[in-house]
């Protein structure tokens, strides 16, 4: 997929909102949570690159290097998340 300035300014524009107010959830990952609001967009090519990207481990070169940035950023909201003690119990 070639990528248009607008599209990365958009997935760049994304994942500063995500890390600013981070789910933290602990069944997902923040880049679901922006490859989500891409698909909301309408911007289901770009939604569906960025999160084979991820999925592939976040390989340099494909994006730009800002991108790539702020998906380590991204990372580490989801390195800190942790299960609750109460969703432990019974599973």
């Amino acid at each position: 997929m070639t990528l248009t300035d607008q599209q990365c300014q958009l997935l760049a524009k994304l994942m500063k909102w995500q890390a600013a107010e981070p789910a933290r959830a602990t069944v997902n990952s923040e880049a679901a949570f922006v490859k989500n609001k891409l698909e909301v967009l309408g911007e289901v090519a770009l939604a569906k690159f960025y999160w084979s990207w991820f999925c592939a481990g976040c390989k340099p070169g494909v994006f730009p290097t800002d991108i790539e940035v702020l998906q380590k950023a991204l990372n580490e909201i989801d390195a800190g998340a942790s299960m609750p003690t109460w969703g432990m119990f019974g599973t």
